[in-house]
């Protein structure tokens, strides 16, 4: 991304002057139980962080980094599958995950839109290093350039209506997914309707199905999905 020209009241800097990627180290008995714990698994490429569990007492078996909700969990591990999500609580998470706190003058939100551009990830993508488990190093990620409004109230501005953008995509997501499900071939048969509170208040409902005969079932386009025992369970 170099050799851009800079619009009027906008600044280009490296990452290490506008964020710190903070490994703070935590060993497995200095863990609380009940610490919410994040792995590559619950960061979704849509930015999303689901499946969060917490910690029971000798569950954690090696060190992990702390994070706080002012922090971007960024996945080093594969950059290519976007595992870059803001937490809304505080907890530790897996060292593959780069814990990075905006400084004041950038946004949290507007950053985590920004290295998640796909310029960005193809970026970190071809500077990371190892054939296997490619992954990106803090000292190569500090570096990348950044672009950004001076004014903080122009970088929240952007970043709210990239938000808003995000949400539309993933309603649109779930949207296809669900019709996908329900006009497919019947090949189960509705025992029910289960429902359940999110974490917002919002009350979901949705059937609960018994497999009728062996099939393979793939959650479409990131959809949460669970299959327990004989029975598949929607989210939406």
């Amino acid at each position: 991304m170099t050799g851009v020209p800079l619009l009027a009241g906008w600044a280009c800097e490296p990452l290490r002057a506008v964020a710190d990627i903070e490994r703070n180290a935590i060993s497995p008995g200095a863990i609380a139980r009940g610490t919410a714990y994040v792995g590559l698994e619950h960061i979704s490429s849509d930015g999303s962080i689901i499946g969060v569990e917490s910690v029971e007492r000798g569950a954690v078996r090696s060190n992990k980094f702390r994070f706080t909700r002012d922090h971007i969990l960024y996945g080093k591990l594969r950059p290519y599958l976007q595992k870059i999500a803001r937490p809304t609580f505080d907890g530790v998470c897996s060292t593959d995950i780069l814990p990075i706190r905006p400084k004041a003058r950038m946004d949290g939100s507007y950053l985590r839109h920004y290295l998640r551009q796909p310029d960005m990830v193809e970026l970190a993508t071809r500077r990371s290093s190892g054939a296997n488990l490619p992954r990106l190093s803090p000292k190569v990620l500090e570096e990348f350039a950044v672009y950004y409004p001076v004014d903080l109230d122009e970088q929240k501005r952007i970043a709210a209506i990239l938000d808003k953008a995000d949400a539309m995509r993933r309603k649109r997501q779930q949207a296809i997914a669900l019709t996908k499900i329900f006009s497919a071939p019947s090949s189960w048969k509705c025992s029910g309707i289960r429902s359940q509170t999110l974490e917002d208040g919002t009350r979901c409902h949705w059937p609960a199905s018994r497999r009728t005969r062996a099939t393979s079932w793939m959650d479409p386009l990131g959809l949460r999905s669970s299959q327990t025992d004989m029975f598949r369970v929607v989210y939406v």
